[in-house]
């Protein structure tokens, strides 16, 4: 897709480690914040993204999520 789009792949890394101990660690952190962010968010927004950052953390450990960084250039 890049190339279609007339740019040229310089560097790609893969941030999927990365990823998955982050959500892992906010999660943790948003869990010891539980009761103030419950009275900001409301249970049920606080349990979907404590879920949401669960499951993410969870595929991204086993791979079965992937991130990507791009950097790429255009030719002149």
């Amino acid at each position: 897709m890049l190339a279609d789009a007339g740019f040229e792949a310089v560097e790609v890394l893969d941030r999927t480690e990365i990823m998955a101990r982050l959500a892992a660690r906010r999660r943790a952190a948003r869990e010891k914040r539980a009761a103030d962010l419950k009275s900001i968010e409301g249970n049920p927004t606080f349990d979907a993204q404590q879920r949401f950052l669960e499951v993410a953390a969870l595929l991204a450990a086993d791979r079965r999520l992937s991130r990507f960084a791009f950097r790429a250039l255009r030719p002149s």
